[in-house]
């Protein structure tokens, strides 16, 4: 005699607690604090998911949001469809977008204030630079390459390249 497991379904409600607003997942968690399901042996996703999975079907590649802002809500008409980016606005709308403080020295110490900041695409973004750390590397690449001397500040010949 093999053991079976209890069908989804029933494994799913028995971690449910129905109120008259939303429906609280008091199984396990996730690290973001988010309800989560083991859906097979070797398969764990979110609870809200699999909410969505036994109400409406697969929700595919599309993400499973909250109108109610509740992490631990299973309420399917508590639930809706969208993407990352409308995750992003959703949070924006309802004033859950905190923003990144923003850097206001260099990893040298040195301040980010007039002159002495500069903004540089990397890839995709746009990224603070240092002007003071930036001149500090040419001015280390030069020494390297020509010796200790800064010949070309004086406007002298500038030497030939080490070998």
């Amino acid at each position: 005699m093999s053991f079976q497991p209890a069908p989804v379904e029933e494994r799913f409600w028995a971690k449910v607690r129905k109120t008259r607003g939303c429906w609280y997942w008091i199984g396990g968690r996730a690290g973001k604090g988010y309800g989560q399901f083991m859906l097979r042996s070797y398969y764990q996703t979110y609870a809200h998911r699999v909410s969505w999975l036994l109400h409406y079907g697969d929700p595919g590649d599309k993400w499973v949001l909250h109108k109610c802002d509740n992490m631990l809500c299973v309420r399917p008409d508590h639930l809706f469809l969208g993407t990352a980016l409308d995750n992003v606005h959703d949070c924006i709308a309802k004033g859950r977008f905190v923003a990144p403080p923003k850097k206001t020295r260099c990893k040298r110490g040195h301040v980010y204030k007039g002159y002495n900041v500069r903004m540089e695409r990397h890839g995709k973004y746009l990224v603070q630079v240092c002007r003071i750390c930036v001149r500090d590397s040419h001015r280390e690449a030069w020494r390297k390459k020509y010796g200790q001397g800064l010949a070309y500040r004086t406007g002298s010949k500038v030497p030939k390249a080490k070998e």
